[in-house]
């Protein structure tokens, strides 16, 4: 699961941008994959059959409990 009540990272004064730990939507998805049990690193076969990254973003495992 995910920690709860839990701040991750830190905006600027305007919270415009982020001064600390800045998560990408990618890094999302990555962590949403992780939670539901499925790698982030797979990879997928286009019509092509090349292989396609499910997620190019990294799990945010601070916020994983």
């Amino acid at each position: 699961g995910v920690k709860k009540g839990f701040v991750y990272g830190k905006s600027d004064k305007t919270a415009s941008a982020p001064e600390e730990n800045p998560v990408t939507p990618e890094d999302l998805t990555a962590t949403i994959y992780q939670l539901l049990g499925i790698d982030p690193e797979t990879m997928i076969h286009d019509l092509q059959d090349r292989p396609v990254p499910i997620s190019s973003g990294r799990p945010v495992w601070d916020v994983i409990s």
